[in-house]
């Protein structure tokens, strides 16, 4: 195979010789893998207070827990890990990655100290650092850049219903058996998911002998410089970044703000915003797929263009939900900033793939994975976890989250920024074809 980028065309992907039964079936593999990944990442949103109380932890303890405790491992692993997947079968690496953060999701149900959950997390973090991009790299050299955006939406969605399964399991099996089974019973379905990717998924580089046809010879750290002089992957990865603060910061601490500000039972958080958060995203995300696939075939500068313009809406909405009068109207708003959220994701994700070489893809996809675990992933949760610690005193442990989630939703006049640049860097190399 020819890995050459010609002009805007992704020459890896137009020579795979793949059906399109298959192809959809590996959108549909990799779909679960990201429900899974998401399930057992954010089943603790759901669980937070039952922790707390029972572990008698602070907001701000909580925070590392569902923060840096999981982000700064997931982010520095999944450096090596997309390394390992650029060097060697891609298939393989992801499949060993599942069973890695399956184990120590259930392993979490077991710990008794605020260090032995540190360390559970941390171990969570690492297993799934290997997930999102593995999963965006085979996306890229599956398809062609103008049909990537609803390949990666659909993938996407995956992580938002995986929200939506994740909450609930935490509410239903949390308020029946425990916080400690919820874990154990998000842990079991990535058994027979990693047995499938084993058996049945295929790396698109790999010839009859099921050797890599083409490696990058390049240092880890001459990757990493490759990709520091790419302008349009810096500014989209740190778009990313602070796109994802807004959302985890959201979803981490929302439930706990529903049920300290308007009184709601675990159970009910756990449908109601699962619902909401899943449903929402996962349609905002297919849906802007579509649109971004129908754009890009006009020109590939909408795989930036159109996340741009949708970042102008997700304060005023995000602020409406925040201090919104009753549940009902939170969860609305909620629900209308989860879909335009999840709608910028695929032509974001669909542009990065578009200015990467295909041997630092799953590289690439790191990167992009490690602005957003420390800036959203970590930051975020920890960020809103203090604030609300600061606020509390004086205002009360409901208003004092909801001023703190308050706050840290301005960030996303960042990620307008951080888009902007990248709209323009984008354009810059589609203009000159240089990949």
């Amino acid at each position: 195979m020819n890995y050459e980028m010609k002009g805007t065309k992704d020459v890896l992907a137009e020579k795979a010789e793949f059906s399109s039964g298959y192809l959809r079936y590996v959108i549909v593999m990799l779909f679960l893998v990201n429900v899974i990944n998401l399930a057992d990442r954010t089943i603790m949103s759901v669980l937070i207070e039952s922790i707390r109380l029972d572990m008698h932890l602070t907001d701000g303890q909580i925070g590392l827990l569902s923060g840096f405790a999981f982000a700064l491992f997931y982010a520095v692993a999944g450096i090596f890990i997309a390394r390992m997947a650029d060097l060697h079968d891609r298939r393989i690496v992801l499949g060993v990655s599942i069973l890695a953060w399956s184990a120590l999701t259930a392993i979490t149900g077991a710990v008794h100290s605020f260090w032995q959950f540190f360390l559970a997390r941390m171990g969570v973090g690492v297993g799934e650092a290997g997930a999102v991009p593995i999963s965006n790299a085979m996306i890229g050299d599956y398809f062609p850049p103008e049909h990537r955006s609803l390949a990666h939406a659909v993938f996407i969605a995956g992580s938002f219903i995986g929200v939506f399964v994740g909450s609930l399991i935490g509410g239903y099996v949390g308020d029946a058996y425990g916080w400690r089974i919820a874990f154990v019973a998000a842990a079991l379905p990535g058994v027979p998911i990693a047995l499938l990717v084993f058996a049945t998924l295929r790396d698109p580089r790999c010839n009859g002998d099921g050797k890599i046809t083409t490696v990058d010879a390049s240092t880890l750290g001459g990757t990493l410089r490759t990709l520091a002089k790419n302008n349009a992957f810096v500014f989209l990865s740190l778009s990313c970044g602070f796109l994802t603060f807004m959302v985890f910061g959201l979803i981490t601490w929302f439930p706990a703000f529903l049920m300290r500000t308007h009184g709601l039972e675990q159970a009910t958080v756990g449908l109601y915003f699962g619902t909401t958060l899943g449903v929402g995203m996962a349609c905002g995300s297919v849906l802007g797929g579509l649109i971004a696939n129908v754009l890009a075939k006009r020109s590939l500068r909408w795989l930036t263009g159109m996340p741009l313009i949708l970042s102008f809406l997700f304060i005023p909405l995000y602020e409406i939900a925040i201090f919104a009068s009753n549940s009902t109207v939170s969860l609305i708003f909620i629900g209308a900033a989860a879909a335009l959220g999840g709608a910028t994701l695929g032509p974001a994700l669909g542009a990065i793939q578009t200015v990467l070489n295909p041997s630092m893809r799953a590289m690439g996809a790191s990167v992009t994975g490690f602005s957003a675990s420390l800036i959203g992933l970590g930051l975020a949760p920890f960020l809103v976890g203090i604030l609300s610690d600061y606020f509390t005193p004086e205002m009360g442990a409901a208003a004092g989250l909801q001023t703190a989630l308050a706050v840290t939703v301005l960030m996303g006049v960042v990620a307008s920024l951080m888009l902007f640049c990248a709209h323009r860097s984008f354009g810059n190399r589609i203009a000159s074809q240089i990949y």
